[in-house]
């Protein structure tokens, strides 16, 4: 499954970036920030990391979740279950412009030369969740109306959360050519079920 897949490589980026710090990339704006909040003066802070302590470590490594470590996940994954071939697009390259002005964001991925996609993973409820679902539901939106090739949003809620109500964004002359998965359902498409 896709979540453990998924939770397995967020947890080894997580000690990845612990031990980026324990070996002394350490942002000396959060070891401030961790005094000012805690008390703690920043030597101690430093002290205890050469020290060892993993925790206070953790306290001024990146959070994996904000380093697209989710889209990376999604091509890895789908790949390994069916040998897609996924062609990385610069950030921005493609940006949709609707007829009416609307923009939605560009395209992560061409998917075997036609699925023109953009992929999500959705961790339950929060402003910024809310933002990556809005950002699909867009994508469905405006792409569907500008882009004659395929149009595929890959989207992952970690939670559960089932993801059919964007199905109900797609136009009834374009449900041959749009889809909406999740990377567990990519392998049942690949193999026409």
């Amino acid at each position: 499954m896709f979540k453990d897949y998924y939770d397995e490589k967020r947890q080894d980026r997580w000690f990845l970036n612990i031990m980026k710090v324990m070996a002394g990339e350490i942002d000396s704006n959060k070891v401030n920030n961790i005094s000012k909040q805690t008390g703690v003066s920043s030597e101690e802070i430093i002290s205890r990391i050469k020290a060892g302590d993993r925790l206070v470590a953790r306290l001024l490594c990146k959070d994996p979740s904000r380093q697209s470590i989710a889209e990376e996940c999604q091509k890895d994954y789908i790949t390994s279950l069916v040998g897609a071939r996924f062609v990385d697009l610069p950030i921005g390259q493609l940006i949709y412009e609707s007829k009416d002005g609307r923009k939605t964001q560009g395209v992560d991925a061409v998917i075997d030369g036609y699925w023109y996609a953009t992929m999500k993973v959705v961790h339950g409820q929060g402003s910024s969740q809310t933002r990556q679902r809005n950002e699909a539901k867009e994508f469905i939106r405006i792409s569907q109306e500008v882009n004659p090739k395929g149009v595929m949003v890959i989207i992952d809620e970690i939670e559960g959360e089932d993801i059919s109500h964007f199905n109900k964004l797609i136009l009834p002359e374009n449900k041959a050519r749009v889809r909406i998965l999740s990377s567990d359902n990519f392998k049942n498409f690949k193999q026409g079920k």
